[in-house]
């Protein structure tokens, strides 16, 4: 019987990171801070839908034509409950950046929601 060498503290760090390095949570460019990450899932949703680079308070007609509003409210929900789960499991989110993060999530809210109303009174 041959016995399996037991990885050293050293080997076994090296291999953590590694992994984090691998899957993206140890480079600089990775971000934690929720209103940031908040921006860049709506963006990538965005640039995966092919709506291009489209301000979510401005018009909203560039992504009507791919989704419907209540599809968008729905994403936005989403990104907003992913940017914070993401933020929490990294220890970033503070009362006081989730209360920002709310500001930027109900004002966007709030266009959708004034946007279908001037759509269905024309």
């Amino acid at each position: 019987m041959t016995d399996k060498q037991i990885p050293s503290p050293l080997e076994v760090l090296a291999r953590i990171d590694q992994a984090l390095e691998n899957s993206g949570l140890k480079t600089v460019k990775t971000e934690r801070e929720p209103l940031p990450l908040f921006r860049q899932l709506l963006s990538e949703w965005q640039l995966d839908h092919g709506a291009g680079d489209v301000d979510w308070t401005g018009d909203l007609s560039a992504l009507l034509t791919l989704n419907t509003l209540s599809e968008l409210r729905h994403t936005v929900r989403r990104c907003y409950q992913e940017a914070c789960q993401l933020s929490r499991a990294h220890g970033r989110l503070t009362q006081w950046n989730q209360k920002e993060l709310e500001k930027e999530y109900d004002a966007i809210v709030q266009h959708i929601d004034q946007y279908r109303l001037s759509q269905s009174g024309t």
